[in-house]
């Protein structure tokens, strides 16, 4: 137990010489057990019906540590200052049996007052260029920022000299002067705060926040019956109600200033509870001042993180995941598709039609000029017109591809609608049809442009019915019309 730590420490330095206590107090000052425990001691004298037999002994120590001429000791002891002022408030009333712990804040408070009388402190006049609790400097225009009278950068960066009266040294604690006290001793504390030890930011912040919130039922019933008292010997008398501490605003700003600073230096969650209990605090007693500065630090501690996060690298295997190739299409339909109609509109502009190669309709016109050379002598025609429309519809035939895709996608997709085959088929049909003669009527044309059309051959030849077929064998030189 933390008390009886303590107790073997009290003793131990009871004991010593008092030529060994510089060595035994620098002994305690550096050891963070030894603080650790005074803090554990002082939490369990909370809340007692007496006073404890150690505390005055402590009292003792820590005035005789402060008392010294280094800086480090002085330190110390004022890092009890949350603890000690708890202490004292919540037995205000029987104050006589804790008159150790008076006097220790009494000789605390009239000597830090000399030590500050006749020096003048300075503070940065504040401005919109600046970053504050209050704002961001990033998130303001500049045309905002000097719009407004005297909000320049220089004002920012200059300091003005001021002096506050100073307070006066006081032999007691009273009514009066008990706010102007606890205020002045917790501005010495807060003014010290990058001085102390790291823990004792969590035994401060938790310190303050019983002191702030000490008298209200958090989460607890408050219609609950009190039992019934009276003569009888087996009934219990009626539990005392805790008092509520009676703080002013300048104690609960410089609270915050230590709420603040616990923050942003590794304990975020017991300064954002004290932050939350002072704002609850500040609307129970109506401080314009505390709810301002609480709402305030309380937004700006979401951006106090402890840890800094990696940046996130995908490795290959989640690239290869996330990549769009062509393995990520579908190729083939599912029944919950709709099938796509073509129209005659789309045939008619000639979508339907398959890709013709410029290479191959280039030999082809090469061949057949070669042909018609050779065949031409002294403007003799010695080539049958029948063998020129049969090679025309040849090559017409071979380098025409008539695409049949409709059917094969459809035979791909498997669907499974066979009165939708039919008339697809039959569609395809027609359209093909109109295709041959399209082309036939195109070779006609080009053959009449060609030749001379009122020849005998070509006349036979154009009486001939749409689905005659002429054969020319060239060794017996007969032309066989079917």
């Amino acid at each position: 137990m933390a008390d009886q730590d303590l107790r073997e420490l009290l003793t131990e330095f009871k004991n010593m010489a008092e030529s060994e206590h510089h060595s035994f107090l620098t002994t305690i000052v550096n050891n963070q057990s030894h603080g650790n425990t005074i803090f554990g001691a002082l939490i369990l004298f909370e809340d007692r019906p007496k006073p404890s037999d150690l505390l005055q002994p402590l009292c003792d120590l820590l005035f005789t540590i402060y008392r010294n001429n280094e800086i480090e000791f002085r330190q110390f002891s004022l890092q009890y200052l949350p603890n000690l002022a708890y202490l004292y408030l919540q037995n205000y009333s029987d104050r006589s049996s804790y008159h150790c712990i008076e006097t220790l804040l009494i000789a605390i408070h009239n000597i830090e007052v000399g030590e500050d009388s006749g020096k003048n402190k300075s503070f940065k006049v504040p401005s919109l260029s600046t970053s504050s609790i209050y704002h961001d400097s990033s998130l303001i225009n500049e045309s905002r920022i000097f719009a407004v009278p005297d909000a320049g950068l220089e004002r920012g960066l200059s300091c003005l000299n001021v002096s506050k009266p100073v307070p006066q040294q006081v032999t007691n604690i009273n009514a009066q002067n008990r706010n102007k006290i606890m205020s002045h001793l917790f501005g010495v504390y807060t003014s010290l705060l990058g001085e102390f030890s790291k823990p004792s930011f969590d035994w401060s912040c938790k310190v303050c926040s019983r002191m702030v919130t000490r008298g209200f039922n958090f989460g607890k019933k408050t219609h609950s019956r009190n039992r019934s008292y009276g003569s009888d010997s087996g009934l219990r008398s009626p539990r005392t109600s805790v008092i509520r501490i009676p703080l002013c605003s300048t104690v609960f700003l410089e609270m915050l200033h230590l709420a603040y600073f616990s923050i942003f230096n590794g304990y975020g969650s017991v300064g954002s509870q004290l932050v939350r209990d002072i704002e609850f605090r500040g609307r129970h007693d109506s401080l314009a001042s505390v709810l301002l500065v609480s709402r305030s630090v309380a937004q700006i501690a979401t951006r106090a993180t402890g840890t800094v996060e990696a940046p996130h690298i995908s490795t290959p295997i989640q690239l290869t995941k996330n990549m769009i190739t062509n393995a990520s299409f579908r190729t083939k339909k599912l029944e919950g598709d709709i099938p796509r109609v073509e129209t005659d509109d789309d045939v008619a502009n000639g979508e339907r039609m398959g890709v013709i190669s410029e290479e191959a309709e280039n030999e082809v016109e090469k061949s057949n000029k070669n042909k018609e050379n050779e065949a031409t002598v002294d403007g003799v025609d010695k080539v049958n017109i029948a063998d020129k429309i049969k090679a025309k519809m040849e090559n017409v035939r071979d380098n025409v591809r008539i695409p049949t895709r409709k059917k094969e996608k459809d035979k791909e997709r498997g669907i499974s609608e066979s009165s939708d085959k039919e008339e697809r088929n039959k569609n395809a049909e027609k359209k093909e049809k109109k295709s041959r003669e399209r082309q036939r009527s195109e070779a006609k044309n080009s053959f009449m442009a060609e030749h001379d059309l009122s020849s005998d051959e070509y006349i036979r030849m154009n009486n001939l019915p749409s689905e005659t077929l002429a054969i020319h064998s060239p060794e017996s030189g007969n032309t066989s019309i079917f």
